[in-house]
């Protein structure tokens, strides 16, 4: 049962309904199983096995409002998604923090951030799906809360970002991204045009963690060169890195339309949420000491 909860908090619906009834049924709590397995159903657009599961609940004595604030959770859920399509970054937060609202349990608020991942990676939204790795992995390091919490967000997150980095490359270790922009350009591994020592300087920024170097890049330097989209690129990591999301989505958003490949965008960004993992980590040990 809790490893039905927490695959529902996170919003692994796979693993859900591989659960057969057989086994639900011969639960102790096989009322509050099948709902959290109807839920599932309802996710992957099965209705009519979400519906059985559902009628099973209640049959076997599941609490009604529970019933339906986890029905209810799954409509967010669904419109969450498809805010996530819309690229709607504020409908998307919204929907996929009430989704886990609902039910007033205390432990959504932890997962609220790995369901959102995980149906982005879902949709095939992965640009997003590190955008917003990202976004969580830097907002750690700004709470104030108790090392066990943020060493479980911390795993969560970690767990998440192994995920994704096997959406973008089948199991292959995302370091320095090999991704290439369009064109007739010749490229190295690293997407740097052979003649251009700013895109070079730029990479060696990137590599040696100076972000404040790359959110200091002039709008000229970028959009007057042919590797603006690799610049772009570049410069959205150091914005995150230094909490300009609304920049660093700008300019993600720039290198995608001037050319930069899906694949280099996700390997950039996915590496510099390993590093923003790391920072919190580093956090995390300088307060256990002071707060055991």
């Amino acid at each position: 049962m809790a490893r039905a909860k927490s695959q529902w908090l996170v919003g692994d619906w796979n693993a859900l309904c591989e659960l057969d009834a057989d086994t639900v049924a011969r639960h102790p709590e096989r009322d509050k199983l099948a709902l959290l397995v109807a839920c599932a159903h309802q996710q992957r657009a099965d209705h009519e096995l979400a519906r059985e599961y559902t009628r099973r609940a209640i049959e076997w004595g599941c609490d009604p409002k529970l019933v339906a604030r986890l029905l209810i959770s799954g409509v967010h859920n669904t419109l969450g998604r498809i805010a996530a399509l819309k690229a709607d970054d504020s409908s998307l937060h919204s929907h996929f923090t009430q989704a886990l609202a609902v039910t007033g349990d205390s432990e959504g608020g932890l997962a609220t951030s790995t369901r959102a991942l995980r149906e982005l990676a879902d949709l095939g939204l992965l640009p997003q799906a590190a955008q917003l790795l990202l976004r969580s992995t830097a907002d750690l390091g700004r709470q104030t809360q108790r090392p066990v919490d943020m060493s479980t967000q911390i795993q969560v997150l970690s767990d998440e970002l192994a995920r994704l980095q096997r959406c973008v490359s089948h199991g292959a270790h995302i370091g320095l991204p090999t991704g290439l922009c369009s064109g007739a350009q010749s490229t190295d591994q690293y997407g740097t045009t052979n003649d251009t020592a700013l895109l070079a300087s730029v990479r060696a920024q990137w590599e040696n963690a100076d972000w404040y170097a790359l959110v200091n890049l002039r709008e000229d330097e970028i959009t007057q060169r042919p590797e603006r989209a690799h610049l772009a690129i570049y410069a959205a990591a150091g914005k995150y890195q230094v909490g300009d999301y609304a920049h660093a989505k700008i300019l993600t958003n720039l290198a995608l339309e001037w050319g930069c490949s899906p694949q280099m965008a996700e390997k950039i960004l996915l590496t510099g949420a390993h590093n923003s993992l790391t920072k919190a980590m580093e956090l995390l040990a300088k307060q256990a000491p002071e707060n055991h």
